[in-house]
């Protein structure tokens, strides 16, 4: 997957290589293979201090949660969404991670998520981002299921899928 090399050499990039990996094997039903990917990515990434270390941390939580390490998953979450929302003030506004909002969700943090989601649907609306407001939409739906606004989230799903159809995706 990695080599070693990459790992000596640049070890950033070798951080995200392994974060990428560890959503394709959480949705293959592998969560202890994602916290192992998820452990090497954050060690690799630990003093980077951008957007790497974020992801890296963030998706580790994700997997741990997954794999049944709730407390320990929602503290990186946690952690990942007060580094992030530090690096947004930093860099012109942008998120730092789309999926955040659907970690923040994962982690039962539904008014931040709320929040994170709102904020990309605004910004994905505001740089005409066809591409990520269906997903946007889609993952602000289940916030909102989650808290029994079921209009809200019917809303954002029937223009999810609006969206989803007229652009293809």
């Amino acid at each position: 997957m990695v080599r070693p090399d990459c790992e000596h050499d640049e070890p950033a990039k070798a951080a995200e290589i392994l974060a990428d990996a560890i959503l394709p094997a959480l949705r293959g039903g592998s969560p202890a293979d994602a916290v192992r990917l998820g452990r090497r990515a954050v060690r690799l990434a630990q003093g980077t201090g951008d957007l790497v270390e974020i992801r890296s941390t963030l998706r580790l939580g994700m997997a741990l949660i997954f794999a049944g390490d709730y407390d320990e998953g929602v503290a990186l979450i946690d952690h990942a969404d007060a580094t992030g929302a530090h690096h947004r003030a930093d860099s012109a506004g942008t998120q730092p991670y789309p999926y955040l909002g659907a970690a923040l969700a994962l982690a039962g943090r539904n008014a931040r998520a709320r929040e994170v989601l709102g904020g990309l649907i605004a910004e994905a609306r505001s740089a005409g981002a066809a591409d990520m407001l269906p997903y946007a939409l889609v993952r602000l739906a289940g916030v909102e299921l989650d808290a029994g606004r079921w209009r809200v989230a019917a809303a954002a799903l029937t223009e999810a899928g609006q969206l989803a159809h007229e652009t293809g995706n």
